[in-house]
Formats: structure tokens, sequence, C-alpha cells
């Protein structure tokens, strides 16, 4: 009896600790940068006084493996956008929705092989890159790189996110994006970039949501209304005390 009471305790102390590390190592692999980023986002809520909470807190999966989060932030002054951003709350790499707009955006890149390693082609994208948000409103470069400047500038960006939304629809959706197809010679996968689909300059430039970005390339905006982000999630975060 008193052996078997020893066995017992001998797994309770030494095997259960075992499993519970092993569980906990398994889930820093499989979740490292929720686990480490959301409370670091929330540290830096509580210091900022112009943010009121995190709404929400979403890890990205990306083709360089960085640490970008779409995470949507209230302002003390009730003004609500969802942003992107990588490894700080305050290192922003562009906006996807502002108030009740939920905003996206085609790209014609007909610049060779882009970063993502295709050629020319139309890219989707979830969101407005701060890039191309900067020149829509004569903005210095690396400007919306910053969340000062999202929170000084917010009335300026939802106005002109309005006025896109409000006009006649840009022509161009989300299947307009470039696709991986393969080649029947070569048995290989290429890139199908679909450059025919995007139209002429002559008629895109008289909408609000075509920007030019230089001599040869240029992106569509597209806006859509949806409920605005609930002022009441507090499931990821708790509030700021």
């Amino acid at each position: 009896m008193k052996y078997s009471i020893n066995k017992i305790s001998f797994i309770i102390i030494i095997i259960f600790p075992i499993i519970i590390s092993s569980c906990l190592t398994m889930y820093l692999i499989t979740n490292p940068p929720d686990f480490y980023y959301k409370s670091k986002f929330n540290k830096e809520i509580r210091k900022d006084n112009r943010i009121l909470k995190l709404l929400s807190f979403k890890y990205i999966n990306n083709f360089w493996d960085d640490n970008i989060f779409h995470i949507g932030l209230e302002l003390i002054n009730g003004n609500i956008f969802l942003i992107r951003v990588e490894d700080s709350i305050y290192n922003v790499h562009g906006i996807i929705e502002i108030d009740n707009f939920k905003i996206s955006a085609l790209e014609l890149d007909n610049s060779g092989y882009n970063s993502y390693g295709y050629r020319d082609g139309i890219y989707y994208t979830d969101g407005l890159k701060a890039y191309i948000l900067e020149i829509m409103l004569n903005k210095q470069s690396k400007y919306f790189n910053n969340l000062n400047n999202y929170i000084d500038c917010f009335d300026e960006i939802k106005t002109h996110i309005e006025k896109i939304f409000y006009e006649e629809r840009i022509p161009g959706d989300e299947e307009d994006n470039g696709v991986w197809e393969k080649d029947e010679i070569s048995g290989k996968n290429i890139w199908i970039g679909n450059t025919d689909l995007w139209g002429d300059d002559e008629e895109l430039i008289n909408y609000s949501g075509y920007i030019l970005l230089d001599e040869t390339n240029r992106a569509k905006i597209f806006v859509n209304k949806i409920m605005a982000t609930s002022k009441n999630n507090n499931k990821l975060t708790k509030n700021k005390v």
C-alpha cells in the first residue's frame, strides 16, 4: 500500500509537470506570436491615454513569416479602426477598416518581379497599404507607418473613404487578382497576372478611388459598408485601466 502511494506521488510530482511543460511548449511552438504580442500590445495601449482598448487581435500568415497582426482599436473619443501592424501597435503597414467602412484594393504592378517574386500583374489586398494612403492624401513617405498619424488624421482618412463609397463603384473586383496556373509544357506553376483586366487610365482616372502610384503602377480602392467593430467586444482584451 505504501509502495502504491509513493508511486502515485512520484507520478504527480515528476510526470505531471513534464506533461504540462510539454503542452505549454507545444502551444508556444504553434502559437508563438499570439502568446507574446497580445500581452505586449495591451501594455502599449495601457500607456497611451488616447486609446481605450484593443477590440480585436488576429495573427496574419504572410510570405515572410513576420509578426503581422490585424488589430482593432477603440480610441477614447469613440473612433474605431482596424489596422495592420508589425511587432508593435505603432508600426503600421496599412488600414483595413475605419468606423463602419471596410477597405480593399487592387494594385497593378508593372515593375517586373515584385517583392513576392511574381511578375507583372494585378494583386488584391485586404485593406489599404500605408504608402497608397500616403499618395492618396498627399503625405510624405512613411507618414502612415506611424499609428500617431492615423489617430491625428482619422477624420481626413474617413472623409476620403466615405467619398469613394458614395461614388459609383470603380470597375474591378477581387477576382481580377492574378493566379498561379500549371504550364502544360513545362509542368511548372507560373504566375498569370491578368493585367488585361485592368482597364484604361482615361476612364478610371475619373474615380476618387483610382490612384496613380507612379508612371506605370496603379491602384483601385474599394469601400464597403459594414457593421462597425463592436465597442463591447471584450473577449480578447480587458478594458484599459
